[in-house]
């Protein structure tokens, strides 16, 4: 079976999204429309940093082997988008992404007859790709944030094996090596767990014994049975707590990385007690998640997004009930050992997410699917999400630009048009058109 695919120089098929944005989906994102689960991690994402905007979206087909993920760039200071995809590669099943500075790191997610994930990186805008010289052990797990790209190449990966694996290596070349495993991080001790105890012990309960008895009769009297209890005041540390006791993890569904070294990873908790988010530093994990707020503790939750910029770590937790589903984004700038969150985002029972964005000055953008056409909230730490007007028809990702410009990318069979929400109260207004043509070739 061979798949289609645009030619390197930049063309591509797009979708008209305006009626049915998570058709345009692939197997592993997209929104889960059903309110008793929790959402999948949609794969249109967005990021901003030093090296400018970058953004995902899909094309071509709303299924099947012409349905595709494309890359988009735009320059810091740049008003024009430009399509950076890394060429030759099937890109059916959607892609992974990482930025650390002015560098991208780009993985391909299985599918059709891709049965890995093969890595390249960029540090001018996609204007040309480097191939990591050795290949992951097997895919990437099928969500926008299984890589993760740390300080002096550092990147770690998560696979979709077991619940999740996660490995570390390094752009520069070297072996991959296994870090972790759902099964394995739910049972690891907790390195933080340094709880020690004063211990109360009987020194002796036993009687003492008597006389020895024979033939002969002994005249000296027995010893009395007697109980002593003496207190220790040497601190005894007790067996570390499992890490993730109060979780239940089930899976591990999200990284990033962690300054200045280090990697986060978020999961899916069976247990209600605590958010599934933990921290390898050192060489050793401990818990790094925020906290559940009083009104959600009684609700499992997953970990739909984990990113980074700088020092500043962001998360997105989903909790999901009988009749709605409840996000919670919450910022750390200290590796997880704090956090700031939003207030707690209800969403409707025939609500979904549809994509995410990472944005500067501690923000977040998310786009939502309703009855009556998508919405965009912004979210801050401990401030209200905040309402924009409706986004553009057929708006397929939003993306903040280093400057705090929010812009709606649109997509219409050959055109993706840059939508800006400009003025206060605000208003969009078109801005540019990113005209692609068709042509393809076979794997």
């Amino acid at each position: 079976m061979s798949a289609p695919r645009r030619a390197a120089a930049g063309v591509l098929t797009l979708c008209l999204l305006a009626s049915s944005m998570t058709a345009c989906g692939s197997s592993g994102g997209g929104g889960n429309g059903s309110a008793s689960r929790a959402f999948a991690t949609p794969l249109a994402t967005s990021l901003s940093g030093a090296g400018g905007s970058w953004a995902l979206l899909p094309a071509g087909a709303s299924s099947g082997e012409e349905h595709f993920w494309e890359l988009l760039h735009r320059g810091a200071g740049s008003s024009h988008w430009s399509l950076a995809t890394p060429p030759g590669v099937q890109d059916n099943g959607g892609l992974a992404i990482a930025a650390a500075g002015y560098t991208l790191l780009a993985g391909f997610l299985p599918s059709y007859n891709l049965h890995f994930s093969p890595l390249a990186l960029t540090t001018n805008g996609g204007a040309a790709w480097t191939p990591t010289p050795v290949p992951l052990p097997s895919g990437l797990t099928g969500v926008p944030d299984s890589l993760a790209l740390g300080s002096g190449g550092t990147t770690y990966a998560l696979l979709a094996n077991h619940g999740g694996e996660i490995v570390m290596g390094n752009t520069r070349g070297g072996e991959w090596r296994l870090l972790t495993t759902a099964r394995a991080l739910a049972a690891t001790p907790n390195a933080l767990d340094t709880t020690t105890t004063t211990a109360t012990r009987q020194t002796s309960t036993t009687p003492t014994t008597p006389a020895a008895t024979t033939t002969q009769t002994s005249t000296t009297p027995t010893t009395t049975a007697h109980t002593t209890t003496q207190t220790s005041t040497t601190p005894t540390t007790p067996a570390p707590t499992p890490l993730a006791r109060g979780c239940g993890l089930m899976s591990i569904d999200a990284i990033a990385s962690l300054s200045p070294e280090g990697v986060l990873a978020g999961g899916t908790c069976t247990k209600a007690a605590q958010i599934g988010a933990y921290a390898y530093v050192h060489g050793s994990w401990r818990a790094a998640a925020p906290s559940t707020p009083a009104a959600l503790r009684g609700i499992p939750s997953k970990v739909l997004w984990l990113t980074s910029s700088g020092a500043t770590t962001l998360t997105l937790v989903d909790f999901p009930s009988p009749s709605q589903n409840t996000l919670l984004a919450a910022w750390s700038t200290d590796g997880g050992h704090h956090w700031v969150e939003s207030p707690p985002l209800v969403m409707g029972a025939r609500e979904a997410l549809i994509a995410a964005g990472q944005a500067p000055h501690n923000q977040t953008l998310l786009l939502l699917s309703t009855p009556h056409g998508s919405r965009l909230r912004i979210g801050a730490p401990a401030t209200a999400w905040r309402a924009t007007p409706r986004p553009p028809e057929g708006t397929a990702t939003v993306v903040a630009g280093v400057n705090g410009e929010i812009d709606a990318l649109a997509v219409h069979v050959y055109n993706v048009v840059d939508w800006r929400l400009a003025g206060t109260p605000g208003a969009w207004q078109s801005v540019g058109t990113l005209h692609v043509t068709v042509s393809s070739t076979s794997h």
